[in-house]
Formats: structure tokens, sequence, C-alpha cells
């Protein structure tokens, strides 16, 4: 039983800390976008080359985990579901919808989630689950009600929203499908295999625009 606590406990201190992350991802992430220095496209391959190379070097002191094709194979839907399709989405998003909104309309993901793993993987949707859900979407309206803009520099556009959605719809697909081939390997297998498909993924889309990148421009 306190083993089963104190993995909840863990859980709940790794969720919160992903958050607060992300939180901080959204001001440092709308500077980068804003400054037109890298675009879109070349910043998320950047990233993507960048942590595939970190957690390869870091599989080579953690053990070793083979991981059969089929599973390959999974992981690169899980690649485009949790890596490509949001990170492209919120990278464009971000300069064409103000922080507060952004970071708002992307609480509706746990909410998608529920229902995606209810629908695709049969998983009860329980009174505590609904109130929990409940709980969270009246917070998200009293936020929207609460909201203002006028120091955020940034006009909210549809299309903003729409990108915000999707990030969130694909994020929330990725955590219901994809949830067996996640709980199956180590975050560092998961993660190197992951990064290094959505980097053959973006590559070629985005090797053109690198390669004539102003690198002069950008300023740290």
């Amino acid at each position: 039983m306190k083993s089963k606590k104190h993995s909840i406990l863990i859980g709940h201190l790794a969720s919160f800390g992903a958050y607060t992350i992300f939180g901080l991802n959204i001001i440092f992430s709308k500077d980068i976008a804003n400054s037109g220095a890298v675009p879109p496209l070349e910043l998320f391959t950047f990233r993507a080359v960048s942590a595939a190379v970190l957690f390869w070097v870091l599989s080579c002191f953690t053990e070793r985990e083979r991981v059969p094709k089929g599973d390959l194979l999974r992981m690169v839907s899980a690649a485009v579901l949790g890596l490509v399709v949001p990170q492209l989405t919120f990278l464009y998003a971000i300069t064409m919808t103000a922080p507060i909104d952004l970071s708002v309309v992307q609480t509706i993901t746990p909410i998608l989630t529920m229902f995606v793993a209810a629908i695709f993987l049969k998983e009860p949707i329980t009174w505590k689950k609904a109130g929990g859900v409940g709980l969270s979407f009246g917070g998200i309206v009293w936020l929207i009600l609460q909201s203002t803009h006028a120091e955020s520099g940034t006009l909210t556009t549809p299309l903003g929203i729409i990108l915000t959605i999707t990030n969130s719809l694909s994020f929330a697909f990725y955590l219901g499908l994809c949830r067996p081939i996640i709980s199956r390997y180590s975050v560092v297998t998961l993660m190197k295999w992951m990064f290094t498909f959505a980097t053959l993924v973006s590559l070629p889309f985005s090797i053109k625009g690198i390669v004539a990148l102003n690198y002069g421009a950008v300023t740290g």
C-alpha cells in the first residue's frame, strides 16, 4: 500500500514538474517564435535532433531494451501524435495566440484524453473522473471569463485557437492510444526512438530552411 501511494505521489510530482516546465516553455518559445529568426518547422527539427542525441547518449548508461519491429512502428505513430503534431501546432499557434488563451485552451487535454481512452481503450468513466473533468471544465470557463489580454501584445486569432485545439487533441490521442507502448518501455528508450522518428519525419520538410537559415541573425 505504501509503495502504491509512493508511486502515485511521484506521478503527481512529475506531472506538476512537467506542467511547470510547459508554462515556462510558452514564455521562452513565444520570444523565439516572435523574433522570426528561426521558423517553427526548423525550430522543431533542432529540438528533435538535440533531444534524440541526448537520449541516445543517456541510453549508453542505462539498461539496454530490445524493441521489436512491431513496437518500432507503433513508436512512429507515437512520435507523430505525441511530438510532431503537438510541437508544430504549438510553435505556430504561439505566434497568433495570447499566452493566457493558449494555456487555458490546452487545459482541455486531460478531458480529451479521458474520452479518447473511454472510446478506444474502453476505460470506464467513473464518477470520480467525471467530477474531476467537471471541475477542470469549470476552471477553464472561469479563466476565460477572467482573462485579459491588454498587456500580452498578441491578439488571439481563430487559426491560433484551432491550432491549439489540434495540439491538445493530438496529444490526447497520444496519451490515450499509445499508453500500452508508453508503459512497456523506460523513458529513455521511448524518448530516444520517438525523437529519432520525429527527426526523420520533420527533416525532409525542414532541411531546405535549415540550410538557408541566417544563423547570424539568431541571438542568444
